[in-house]
């Protein structure tokens, strides 16, 4: 379960409990103030959490770095795809390296 549905649900269960306090005789009523001060609490500690996470995406980045122990490819290389071995691949990467700079 995702931490925006868990929200939606301690949210549902806190308007529930709420519903019910307007019934509640003197104990029920301090019985179900725990229960939303616990609800609170959790709902609350969920957001933050979110609030983290979606902070933390906005800095994410990935870096890929491809380094090849050598410049050529082996003569015979065994391959289930012939065009694999038509392919420049070193070219490429030269070409990409290039254009990154």
């Amino acid at each position: 379960m995702g931490i925006e549905s868990r929200i939606r649900s301690r949210e549902e269960i806190l308007q529930r409990n709420m519903e019910h306090l307007e019934r509640a005789g003197v104990s029920g009523t301090l019985a179900i103030e725990r229960v939303l001060a616990r609800l609170l609490g959790e709902i609350e500690r969920l957001k933050g959490r979110l609030r983290r996470i979606r902070q933390d995406l906005r800095f994410a980045r990935v870096e890929v770095d491809l380094n090849s122990p050598s410049r050529r490819p082996p003569d015979q290389m065994p391959t289930s795809f012939p065009w694999l071995g038509e392919v420049d691949m070193y070219g490429l990467l030269e070409e990409t390296a290039e254009v990154v700079k």
